[in-house]
């Protein structure tokens, strides 16, 4: 699809049931080495500000009662909606 679109020099491709953005952009990837790389951001007093909390692994965590109860006491659970967009499938002739 990629290679399609960049011979075509177009950036959506449209589909019978649908369609695909396809944009390409530049990725940074951060060394193997990561360790010495968060050494340097702390060396430097900018790890504070690109590290970030995990709230999934957080959330995992607390459902698993694996957090210590002083920091349980802090969090709140909430009721949530996750909703997600499919296809509809023809049902298949038997």
């Amino acid at each position: 699809m990629i290679e399609f679109a960049r011979q075509k020099g177009i950036d959506n491709v449209f589909g019978t049931a649908g369609k695909v953005s396809i944009k390409e952009e530049e990725k940074v990837v951060i060394p193997e080495d990561r360790e010495t790389f968060i050494q340097m951001l702390k060396e430097k007093r900018l790890y504070e500000r690109f590290s970030q909390l995990s709230y999934s692994k957080i959330n995992a965590a607390y459902k698993k009662n694996e957090l210590p109860p002083d920091m349980t006491e802090k969090l709140r659970a909430e009721k949530n909606f996750r909703i997600t967009l499919s296809q509809k499938t023809e049902p298949k002739d038997e």
